[in-house]
C-alpha cells in the first residue's frame, strides 16, 4: 500500500468525524456533491482507506473518552470548578458551532448561580368566617 495523498487523508478524516462519503469526498476533492457520490463509493471500498478511517475513528473515540474522564474527575471539585468547566464547555461548543449545546451550558450556569430561584412572597392568612366574608362582599357592592 502506498502512502495516502493529502486528499485521501482529508477524506478519511471527514468520514471519521461523521460526514457521509459523498460529503467528505466533495470537500476533500473540491467537487460538487453529485459527482462525488460515485467516487466516494469507490474510495470507501479500498481496504487501506477503511483502515485509515477505522484508525482515525478509534483515535477520536479514545480522545473523547479521555476528555470525559478528565471532566468526570473535575466534577468532584467545588462549585467554582464546576462553573469554570461549564463555561469552558459553553465556549468550546460555541466555537464548534454547536450553539444549542452552548445555550444548555449557559442555562446550567444560570441555575448554579441562582438565576432561576423564585422570589419569596409573604402571604398572610385572614381569619374570617364565611358569613363575615359574604357581608364584606355584599357591603362592597353598595
Amino acid at each position: 500500500m502506498s502512502e495516502l495523498s493529502d486528499q485521501q487523508r482529508e477524506f478519511c478524516r471527514l468520514v471519521s468525524l461523521g460526514k457521509s462519503g459523498r460529503e467528505a469526498y466533495a470537500a476533500a476533492y473540491d467537487c460538487d456533491l453529485k459527482s462525488a457520490a460515485a467516487s466516494a463509493s469507490r474510495m470507501l471500498k479500498r481496504d487501506y482507506i477503511q483502515a485509515e478511517i477505522n484508525r482515525l475513528t478509534a483515535a477520536t473515540r479514545e480522545a473523547a473518552r479521555e476528555r470525559n474522564t478528565t471532566r468526570e474527575r473535575k466534577v468532584i471539585g467545588d462549585k467554582t470548578d464546576r462553573m469554570e468547566m461549564l463555561w469552558r464547555m459553553a465556549c468550546d461548543c460555541e466555537e464548534a458551532g454547536d450553539v444549542n449545546e452552548a445555550v444548555n451550558c449557559v442555562k446550567e450556569l444560570n441555575k448554579m448561580d441562582g438565576a432561576y430561584e423564585p422570589e419569596q412572597v409573604q402571604v398572610q392568612a385572614l381569619a374570617m368566617s364565611f358569613d363575615a366574608l359574604m357581608e364584606g362582599l355584599a357591603g362592597s357592592k353598595t
